[in-house]
């Protein structure tokens, strides 16, 4: 398994830096040397450009979101505010350690991505949709829109009290982008889907969630000989 090798700077854990692999990011750590290292390993692979926009979105998502927010014009191409105020309204755990604002800006943050790297959901979502058959596109921009929303509403929420984390999300959008032709994206999709389901059920363990297990169910190599 391979570790999407990024520094996290998250109001939601109070600013304290660590890795996605769990390692604590000291003040003399360089973390722009490991993403370095990384990134010239996958591009040495045949499917280093895809994996490479896996890393920028995880990025994106893990940055600080520096930017005011609007919240009452909320964009048109996401699900409805509403939404995601019923999913931080039904957690009163959360409630208690994020404010509203906080979390619907978080939502926002993984849809828009941030001024610094301005890639999120939707840039994959697009990116996905681009590559399918015309008469396909609307159907599978639907299941991509209905994912992302599942996958929002539980990543926004503060550190100590989500299920998804960013790593996860780097693995989906390197899986989501490998899927070839309507059949596979549609089983990756589900795949998707049913292991949210059951990582929010208590039914599937985080650690669970690697780049093996959707290999192994799609036929995918998403770190070749790695």
């Amino acid at each position: 398994m391979i570790y999407l090798l990024i520094q996290v700077l998250s109001p939601q854990s109070g600013g304290t830096p660590f890795f996605s692999d769990g390692t604590p990011a000291l003040c003399n750590t360089n973390p722009l040397e490991r993403c370095g290292t990384f990134e010239k390993a996958i591009i040495t692979k045949g499917v280093g450009m895809i994996v490479k926009y896996g890393l920028i979105f995880c990025l994106c998502l893990t940055l600080c979101a520096c930017r005011n927010t609007d919240l009452p014009n909320w964009p048109s191409e996401l699900p409805g505010q509403h939404y995601f105020v019923s999913a931080y309204q039904s957690d009163i755990k959360n409630k208690a350690a994020q404010s509203q604002q906080e979390y619907l800006q978080w939502v926002l943050s993984f849809y828009e991505g941030n001024l610094v790297v301005p890639t999120g959901w939707l840039y994959i979502q697009n990116l996905v949709v681009r590559s399918a058959q015309p008469e396909l596109k609307g159907e599978l921009e639907l299941h991509l829109t209905t994912l992302g929303g599942k996958i929002a509403a539980e990543w926004a929420k503060a550190n100590e009290h989500r299920t998804i984390d960013s790593r996860m999300l780097g693995i989906w959008g390197s899986v989501l982008q490998l899927a070839e032709g309507p059949e596979q994206q549609q089983e990756t999709i589900q795949l998707i889907g049913e292991d949210i389901n059951a990582l929010l059920e208590k039914e599937l363990l985080a650690a669970e969630i690697q780049d093996v297990r959707y290999e192994q169910r799609l036929g995918l190599r998403l770190f070749d000989g790695l």
